[in-house]
C-alpha cells in the first residue's frame, strides 16, 4: 500500500494506492471515481491528491514524474477543470531527462525436493 485519499471532513478512506510497478489507485468510495479518472488523463505521472478544501470543491493535485519536475494543479471538482499552479523544480523544465521503466525481477522456482 502506498497511500490513501480521505474525505476532508469525515476522514473516511475513499481510495487506497498500491505501488507495484507504478502507483495505481483502488477506489473505495465511488463518488470520487470520475475525478480520479479525469486526473489520470490530465497529465503524465503518478497522481497524488495533496490537499482538498473542506467543501471538497478544490483539490491540489501533483504528478510524480520520472523525467521532469513535479507539476502541481488546482483541480475544480465542479467544472472538472485544472489549472497548472507551479512545478517543484523549474530548472528541470524542458530538459531531455530519460523516462524510467518498471522492471520485475522474478526468482527461479526452487526444486520442491530441496
Amino acid at each position: 500500500m502506498g497511500g490513501v485519499i480521505t474525505h476532508p471532513r469525515d476522514l473516511t478512506v475513499q481510495a487506497v494506492a498500491f505501488d507495484y510497478e507504478r502507483k495505481t489507485w483502488k477506489v473505495i468510495d465511488s463518488s470520487i471515481t470520475v475525478h480520479l479518472e479525469r486526473l489520470s488523463r490530465l497529465a503524465l505521472g503518478d497522481v497524488e491528491v495533496a490537499s482538498r478544501s473542506l467543501d471538497d470543491r478544490y483539490w491540489i493535485v501533483a504528478y510524480t514524474t520520472d523525467n521532469g519536475p513535479v507539476p502541481f494543479y488546482l483541480y475544480d471538482t465542479q467544472s472538472r477543470d485544472a489549472r497548472l499552479l507551479f512545478t517543484n523544480r523549474p530548472a528541470l523544465e524542458g530538459l531531455p531527462l530519460v523516462p524510467m521503466h518498471p522492471a520485475t525481477i522474478t526468482r527461479p522456482m526452487r526444486d520442491a525436493s530441496c
